[in-house]
């Protein structure tokens, strides 16, 4: 049975490679042939085209030898002008010529001879030699044989002849009538319209370079057809005194040729598939006696591909067949009972792996795989969503720096255990940094080196720590700032006094300005006393409804009253509408507001503008308050310093470096933020909030 079954599929394989090499080799001879007569009929087809296009050149220079022979013309030119016109329509009434147009300096005409078409820009046409000569022109965008021609009349006067055809559609299809082909032109890297429109050919040979007379393109797909071309130089066009080649260009379609190749390649196809049904009818006659127990294993075989478990052939009597059923039975059982095994081990490492993954994506913190080409492997949902990674390059990550990359290398090299490193982003983004090296299996040495990049976000987490640092700071301070200013007020209300006495009995000029300086000083003493006893108050919070912008108006009314003489500095309010209020004392946001105004007067200067915006946020019930001058700037380095106690950017001594301090202090003590944002030269920016309280 086995050799038999063998015999025939080897039949049946003879006879179907027989038909595939029979199609191959004949569809190549075909194909051959077709191609050598494409070959032939595509040249000579460029040589009929070619001649008739010279055929009208050798025609023009007839009729122009005609009209320099014929003696009764020159005659006629000098004499009667219309019995000359007359005499050279007769000469080139069947000439297939457009135009005739003779001119010299006190007379011309011009003779329609056959289509009525608008006759070109005169200008463009001038002689150049003595004898008769064609030239193919370019004339506002189409192509024309001139004949040129100067004749001298019996009073030796000049007469330029200009014997002119146009060369357009109607033309080419005069020249490609009764042939195959169709008809293009070329000149200078630019195409003409012919028998057929020339885009079908720019798009797909925007220029040619022409070195020989022809150039044979065998095959190029024109307007959704094959088409052969051959490219021919015809003569030189004249275009705007410019000289260039004149190529004639043949287009001949494949299709009949493909056509053909395709009906012979048919015919054989279909011999060779009738052969092999034959041949596949008498194998299945043969064969249909054995094929049923295969039938029946390849079924059950489905069940089994399909886990329709469990699969069992039942057989009866001791065969071939029956044996390997049995066998097929033995299979079928020691499957099903391994794919109940396979299942139980699957849903275990799946509950793990998605147990795991779940775990990984539920940190809050970027976690990448990264190999040893700095590709990034696998990142948690929160490395993706951070960072937002788009080719999987490592160093497109924007605070991936080269001192990172170079650890990277390390850790992957095994040369470094580990690295860890605070990356700040900016002027607001902390990051904290960890490599490790990723083992995937410690036995395998040639295993590929990973690492893995773990990057988690400690802004929150530092800025935590910096307002505990400055309450803890501000808080030390102001107890010092307390017994300070206690202990300095006492004397300094003793000196205050002396100095004003001896002010109201000194009668020297020179003593009475020291002791007006001292005074100043001793004032100015006392101010900041005062400035640090504010510092250092610690009033109880008063739960008071106060008005926002109520208070923001009268303190505006204070600034601008106090200013109004020395500086020219606009205010602009632009509060919420709608009333807002916070569980804050109104002297308190009252000095709040007047710090802040005063430190921007001092950043501004003469002449600038304060706006001020009020709002509400909703997500967190808040009040805002945004401060913006046009004063000039911080750097960003003097940012984190500026709420310091006794910091101050004033060079003139105007300034304690108290007055912010108290503002942080106050909005700390309500449980408030405050935001500063400034660059040189561009003003700055402060973003007060507070806790937002509504009116009952």
């Amino acid at each position: 049975m086995k050799l038999f079954t063998k015999t025939l599929l080897l039949i049946l394989f003879v006879i179907l490679f027989q038909g595939i090499f029979t199609v191959s080799v004949i569809s190549k001879l075909v194909n051959n042939y077709n191609q050598e007569d494409l070959n032939l009929d595509l040249q000579s087809e460029s040589d009929l085209l070619f001649n008739s296009f010279n055929s009208w050149k050798h025609g023009m220079w007839r009729f122009l030898i005609r009209i320099k022979d014929n003696e009764s013309i020159r005659d006629l030119l000098d004499q009667n002008l219309k019995l000359a016109q007359e005499e050279l329509s007769i000469i080139l009434d069947s000439s297939g010529m457009d135009f005739l147009y003779v001119r010299n300096d006190k007379k011309s005409f011009l003779l329609n001879l056959g289509r009525n078409l608008s006759f070109p820009e005169l200008s463009n046409f001038f002689i150049t030699k003595e004898y008769p000569y064609i030239e193919i022109r370019e004339v506002n965008g189409s192509l024309y044989f001139v004949g040129n021609l100067r004749i001298y009349g019996r009073d030796r006067f000049e007469y330029d002849f200009f014997l002119v055809k146009k060369i357009d559609a109607e033309f080419s299809q005069q020249l490609v009538y009764q042939t195959q082909s169709d008809l293009l032109y070329y000149s200078n890297e630019q195409y003409y319209n012919g028998s057929i429109d020339s885009k079908i050919i720019e798009k797909k040979l925007p220029h040619i370079n022409l070195l020989t007379a022809t150039k044979q393109f065998e095959s190029l797909d024109m307007d959704e057809t094959l088409k052969s071309l051959v490219f021919r130089k015809g003569g030189q066009l004249i275009k705007d005194g410019d000289i260039s080649d004149f190529v004639l260009i043949t287009v001949l379609s494949q299709l009949p040729y493909i056509k053909r190749s395709l009906d012979i390649n048919g015919t054989v196809l279909f011999v060779s598939l009738l052969s092999i049904l034959i041949a596949a009818v008498l194998s299945f006659i043969i064969s249909s006696s054995i094929t049923t127990p295969i039938k029946r294993v390849i079924a059950n075989m489905q069940r089994v591909r399909e886990d329709d478990f469990p699969v069992s052939i039942e057989y009866n009597a001791k065969s071939e067949i029956n044996q390997l059923y049995e066998g097929f039975n033995s299979m079928a059982y020691n499957l099903y009972n391994g794919k109940i095994a396979m299942e139980d081990y699957v849903k275990e490492i799946e509950f793990l792996k998605d147990y795991n993954e779940t775990i990984i994506h539920s940190i809050r913190a970027g976690i990448a795989i990264i190999d040893s080409n700095l590709k990034v492997v696998k990142v948690n949902d929160f490395f993706q969503n951070f960072m937002a990674l788009s080719n999987g390059d490592i160093q497109e990550v924007n605070f991936i720096d080269e001192q990172i990359i170079l650890n990277v290398n390390l850790v992957l090299s095994k040369r470094k255990d580990s690295f860890t490193c605070v990356k700040r982003v900016g002027s607001s983004l902390i990051l904290d940094v960890k490599i490790y090296p990723l083992v995937i299996n410690k036995f395998d040495i040639d295993a590929e080196h990973q690492c893995i990049l773990i990057i988690e976000d400690i802004t929150s987490k530092h800025q935590f720590e910096e307002k505990i640092m400055q309450a803890e700071k501000l808080s030390s301070l102001s107890m010092l700032s307390a017994g300070v200013a206690h202990e300095i007020n006492n004397p300094l209300s003793t000196i205050m006094i002396n100095v004003q006495n001896e002010l109201a009995k000194e009668t020297d000029s020179s003593k009475f300005e020291s002791l007006k300086w001292i005074e100043q000083e001793t004032r100015r003493i006392a101010i900041i006393v005062n400035e640090l006893l504010s510092f250092a108050s610690s009033r109880s919070v008063e739960n008071e409804y106060c008005d926002v912008n109520t208070v923001i108006d009268q303190t505006i009314s204070l600034i601008q009253y106090s200013i109004a003489k020395e500086k020219d500095i606009r205010f602009h309010s632009k509060v919420n509408k709608i009333g807002l209020g916070s569980k804050i004392s109104k002297d308190e946001l009252k000095q709040i507001l007047i710090n802040l105004f005063s430190n921007s007067i001092r950043s501004i200067g003469k002449k600038g503008h304060i706006t001020i915006h009020t709002g509400y946020k909703s997500e967190n019930e808040n009040i805002y308050i945004e401060i913006i001058d046009t004063g000039c700037g911080m750097e960003e380095q003097l940012l984190n310093k500026i709420f310091n106690p006794f910091f101050t950017t004033d060079h003139e001594g105007s300034g304690t470096g108290l007055g912010l301090s108290v503002v942080y202090g106050i909005v700390n003590k309500y449980n408030g933020t405050i935001e500063v944002s400034s660059k040189p030269g561009q003003g700055s920016t402060f973003l007060v909030i507070l806790p937002a309280d509504f009116k009952e």
